[in-house]
This record gives C-alpha cells, structure tokens and sequence, in this order.
C-alpha cells in the first residue's frame, strides 16, 4: 500500500490502473531482495503475467527477456 501512495496506483509498464499489485523486479527465487521498495514495481494483472512467464521460461532453459 505504501508503494502504491508513493509511486502512484498505475502499472509501471504500461500505465494501466486495473489490478495493479507490487511485484519483485528480481523475484525471490532469483536471489531479490523480499523487503527493499527499490525491488518493487508496480504491475498490473497482465503485465505480472507476461513477467513471469518470462522469468519461468528463462529459469526452465527456454530463453525469453523480462
């Protein structure tokens, strides 16, 4: 929420105000950190989305940017 009040309730990407959540720009799994803000961007639904299915693919060996 913090994030949100800060940064404005819009999806960095792509402006869209629907659905928009904080997310990891170096997920946890990867080795990001899980409580610094400069870690979080603010996504909305399909962005997340297309985020990480990138992510998955590039961990699973299929390439892919995010």
């Amino acid at each position: 929420a913090a994030v949100k009040r800060e940064r404005g309730a819009r999806c960095q990407r792509c402006g869209s105000g629907h659905r928009v959540i904080a997310d990891h720009v170096i997920e946890l799994r990867d080795g990001g950190a899980p409580l610094d803000a400069s870690n979080l961007e603010l996504l909305c639904q399909a962005c997340h989305n297309a985020k990480t299915a990138t992510a998955r693919a590039r961990r699973s060996g299929l390439g892919g940017t995010a």
